[in-house]
């Protein structure tokens, strides 16, 4: 009898935490539902207090992108990086964080940080046709001009065009900017002794 009733306070223990587990996750769902929802009504800070507000439920990659790209948006980019690298992490498989992640260190001045993630995005990407593709490319070679890399960013806007058709001319954006900054002469401060 003592044993019987053991095993019927395990199971109702087990499916207790089985519950709870399910209303956390779907309260984790619905807030990150809710966050896209005020994203694409235009109110990023409404949607990052919803994002926050499910990450408390739960650190999905859902949850961690949206949260990287609603404080890149914000302007919080020390945030937005922490929160992308978390989401690479979790999904390591995912090629979107890749180039948010560089976009972002990019923006942020750091050229040869952002060539590590764009370079191992185009690698996820090598072998997939979607938009993702032209995105990667040109981060890759936005990031090889900044760092004055002019040959390897065509050899990858070349790659980058073999893969894609770019309907986005993404990479027609890409190209124009290698054309300007490989024109443009770079300027050195030179002192002279005038006697």
């Amino acid at each position: 009898m003592r044993r019987e009733a053991r095993v019927i306070c395990i199971e109702s223990k087990s499916a207790e935490i089985h519950d709870l587990n399910s209303v956390r996750s779907g309260r984790h769902h619905e807030l990150v539902s809710l966050a896209r929802e005020e994203l694409v009504c235009g109110d990023e800070e409404a949607a990052l207090e919803k994002c926050m507000a499910a990450l408390r439920y739960g650190r999905s990659y859902e949850s961690l992108a949206l949260a990287g790209t609603l404080l890149a948006i914000l302007g919080r980019q020390e945030d937005s990086v922490n929160f992308t690298r978390e989401a690479v992490e979790s999904a390591p498989h995912r090629a979107d964080c890749y180039y948010d992640l560089a976009a972002t260190l990019l923006e942020m001045g750091k050229p040869k940080e952002a060539l590590h993630w764009a370079e191992q995005g185009v690698r996820l990407v090598s072998r997939r046709h979607d938009d993702v593709v032209d995105f990667m490319f040109a981060v890759l070679v936005e990031t090889l001009v900044e760092l004055r890399r002019f040959d390897e960013a065509e050899a990858a806007l070349k790659q980058g065009r073999r893969q894609t058709d770019d309907p986005l001319e993404l990479l027609d954006s890409a190209e124009a900017l290698l054309e300007s900054r490989r024109r443009r002469p770079s300027l050195r401060l030179v002192v002279t002794d005038t006697g």
